[in-house]
C-alpha cells in the first residue's frame, strides 16, 4: 500500500516501518505486521516522498486498514488529518482510471452544487462545468473510431456522403 505525506522520522533510530506502525496504532487502533517499506521518487527539496508498506497480514487486515484509513481525516494530530493518506498500491492503468472516475465524480457534484438557475433545462451540462475537471476534453480516436469493420472504409463512405463524386470516380 502507499502512504503519502508521513513524514520520515527525524530519529535515526526510527525506520519508516516504526513510524507506520506507530501512526497505524494511534490513529487506526491497528497493529500491522509491516514486511518492508521503502520511500518513492527522488528526495527533492522540502516534498516528503511516499512511502511504500508491505505487509504480511492476512488480506482481510489490509481490507479492514484501508477501511479504517478514512479515520485519519478526523485525527486529533493537525499535520496528520491534512497530509497523510493510505491507499492501495495501483498499477498506472488502475491509477489513471480512479482519477478519471474522480474527475467524473467532481464535475457531477459540481453541477449539482450549482444555482438553479445556473443548470440548463435541455439536459446538457453548462458552458462553465463542462470540461472544469476532465483530464482530457476531447474524445480519443479509440472512443470515435467503430468497433467493427475496417475504419477506412468507414472514412470512406463518410466522405462520399458528403461529397458529390467525381466523374472519374465513378468510372
Amino acid at each position: 500500500m502507499g502512504v503519502s505525506g508521513l513524514q520520515p522520522s527525524g530519529d535515526v533510530n526510527v525506520s519508516d516501518a516504526v513510524s507506520f506502525q506507530r501512526l497505524c496504532m494511534l490513529e487506526l487502533g491497528l497493529d500491522p505486521d509491516v514486511s518492508f517499506t521503502r520511500r518513492l521518487g527522488a528526495a527533492t527539496g522540502d516534498r516528503v516522498r511516499p512511502l511504500l508498506v508491505g505487509l504480511r497480514s492476512a488480506a482481510e487486515d489490509v481490507a479492514d486498514l484501508m477501511t479504517r484509513a478514512k479515520q485519519l481525516r478526523r485525527s486529533t494530530t493537525e499535520s496528520v488529518r491534512r497530509h497523510v493518506f493510505i491507499n492501495r498500491n495501483m498499477t498506472k492503468v488502475e491509477a489513471k482510471m480512479a482519477y478519471e472516475e474522480r474527475c467524473r465524480r467532481r464535475c457531477r457534484q459540481a453541477i449539482s452544487d450549482q444555482p438553479a438557475t445556473q443548470r440548463r433545462h435541455d439536459g446538457q451540462r453548462s458552458p462553465r462545468t463542462t470540461n472544469d475537471y476532465r483530464p482530457d476534453h476531447k474524445r480519443s480516436e479509440a472512443a470515435a473510431a467503430p468497433t467493427s469493420g475496417d475504419s477506412s472504409e468507414v472514412a470512406t463512405l463518410s466522405q462520399s456522403a458528403d461529397m458529390p463524386m467525381s466523374p472519374s470516380a465513378s468510372e
